[in-house]
């Protein structure tokens, strides 16, 4: 199975298979600083000062530690781009692992072995209802149907993991639930109270 024609595909695969990144608030002041590569035009501010970041440069924030290969503050276009190859290599390697017959889709019972927030609206994403999702319908992740059920999945996830439906999540509730969350716990619960706050868990999406 190959994602190669469609990185921005792989890229939202990886966003909600692997849930990779940080989210540290203290690295917005680090919006604005994009160092182009040394054969590249300066680029054009993130965004305006003062303005809120829009979906592309929240992204960036979210992932800019993991971005900055070299840990200078600056990201060139060669760490951008590093960075996407890699989410994307990951993509592969996490659906070729669920594709275990290896026809090259999807199953709707190798999602749910494998893949729990794909499984969660394979129905979405099974555009042709033939019980196998193809490269082509994992494209739907990317639109903004795709976005809201992949918001509606996290949601219904985060509701499953807090057992005690106290709208917050502890350690054990984590590590039950939302396994792909529990190494960066301690990391998310920016105020150290033990438990992630509806805020705190945005941020790890």
């Amino acid at each position: 199975m190959s994602l190669t024609r469609n990185l921005l595909v792989a890229s939202a695969v990886c966003t909600v298979l692997l849930a990779a990144g940080t989210a540290d608030a203290k690295k917005a002041k680090k919006a604005a600083v994009c160092a182009p590569a040394a054969s590249a035009a300066p680029a054009a501010p993130l965004a305006a000062p003062g303005a809120a970041p829009g979906p592309a440069e929240a992204a960036l924030l979210a992932h800019f530690d993991a971005m900055d290969a070299n840990h200078d503050g600056l990201l060139s276009r060669a760490e951008v781009t590093a960075f996407f190859d890699n989410l994307r290599q990951q993509a592969e390697a996490r659906l070729r692992a669920a594709d275990v017959n290896g026809d090259g889709q999807i199953s709707r019972e190798e999602a749910q072995a494998a893949l729990p927030m794909i499984a969660a609206i394979f129905d979405f994403l099974d555009a042709d209802n033939n019980g196998q999702i193809t490269i082509a319908e994992f494209g739907r992740l990317v639109t903004p149907q795709g976005r809201e059920a992949i918001r509606l999945a996290i949601i219904a996830h985060v509701r499953a993991a807090d057992t005690n439906h106290d709208g917050m999540l502890d350690l054990a509730e984590v590590q039950t639930g939302l396994p792909g969350l529990a190494s960066r716990f301690s990391q998310l619960d920016t105020n150290g109270d033990g438990l992630l706050s509806p805020d705190e868990l945005r941020s790890a999406f």
